[in-house]
């Protein structure tokens, strides 16, 4: 019969050894390693503010819809002054040409005075 050793540690392994041999029990450090960076992947992705994350993408879409409008130099000023609310209007239209009433809200945008003297920096700058 086998020489069965019940409860010895190896050195490498966290597990049993059978017979001078690994075990089934056996887990690796590598397997450890991994939950430990699923738990602190999963600690700072509920950090993120869900709402940040869906403004953030209705401002990209947004931009792909104001860039054909006011040329890209202004997309970005028009991006960042508009409302949450205001860009998700635009993003509808994602896709199609513009419709009427989501050019006129991009011109209201742009026609802030906070929007203009970016658009007016940017213009100088590049």
């Amino acid at each position: 019969m086998a020489d069965v050793k019940v409860g010895a540690v190896d050195d490498n392994w966290s597990g049993v050894k059978v017979g001078g041999a690994k075990g089934i029990a056996r887990r690796s450090r590598w397997g450890c390693e991994m939950k430990a960076w699923m738990v602190l992947t999963v600690l700072v992705l509920a950090a993120c503010d869900p709402q940040a994350v869906v403004d953030k993408a209705v401002a990209r879409t947004a931009e792909s819809v104001i860039a054909p409008v006011v040329g890209s130099v202004a997309t970005r000023c028009v991006v960042e002054n508009g409302s949450p609310d205001e860009l998700r209007a635009i993003a509808v239209d994602i896709g199609v040409e513009a419709g009427t009433s989501t050019v006129a809200n991009i011109m209201e945008i742009a026609q802030r005075p906070q929007t203009a003297a970016c658009i007016a920096q940017s213009a100088l700058a590049g």
